[in-house]
């Protein structure tokens, strides 16, 4: 069963002053905004070898239903490790579980700084309008590295999805890992 966060910032803000036991705490959007995750606190990050991937949580109408109308204005994401290049990608719709259409796409390398998380503000936000919604955070890096951050799990459908170049498939994280339970510690930040 999916069980998106969705919460009000004032609420999203009194669980948020004690969610992350390590890193930065997790940012804190202005009023009206809300977020919607699958995530909890930041725990890690896998130890992932050199490649290119792109994790992503796929939101879709049931998650999305109380901020339906509104747009997508920010995604927040955490980083333990530094990559070598990141971007911040939206996407509509599913086909073969694997997003559809890319509609958004911006480089967030310059920015990054070690165990923290971020945040990235669309420069054209994304009209939420019934399609299922991908967020993800495509990153390289050479060698191995705890790149991307998760929190301890257990993991929740669509709350880790995990695209790697050298294969070309996306597939979830437990099935990359089996054994692993974590979902990424990436969120929508939604404008009403």
């Amino acid at each position: 069963m999916k069980i998106p966060a969705f919460v009000p910032i004032a609420v999203f803000i009194a669980l948020g002053l004690m969610a992350c036991q390590r890193g930065d705490p997790a940012p804190q959007p202005d009023a009206p905004l809300s977020v919607v995750h699958y995530d909890g606190e930041n725990r890690t990050a896998p130890n992932l070898p050199g490649s290119t991937y792109e994790a992503a949580i796929r939101l879709g109408p049931e998650e999305l239903a109380p901020v339906q109308g509104g747009t997508l204005a920010a995604v927040y994401y955490f980083f333990r490790e530094l990559p070598e290049t990141a971007t911040v990608k939206v996407y509509k719709g599913t086909v073969d579980n694997a997003p559809e259409n890319e509609v958004y796409s911006a480089i967030v390398s310059g920015d990054l700084q070690e165990n923290s998380w971020h945040t990235h503000e669309l420069s054209n936000p994304v009209a939420l309008d019934g399609e299922d919604i991908w967020i993800s955070v495509r990153f390289a890096h050479a060698d191995a590295r705890r790149s991307i951050g998760c929190d301890p799990g257990p993991a929740v459908t669509d709350g880790e999805w995990l695209y790697d170049s050298l294969d070309g498939l996306w597939r979830t994280f437990q099935q990359r890992s089996p054994g692993a339970n974590i979902n990424w510690n990436i969120r929508a930040v939604v404008s009403p």
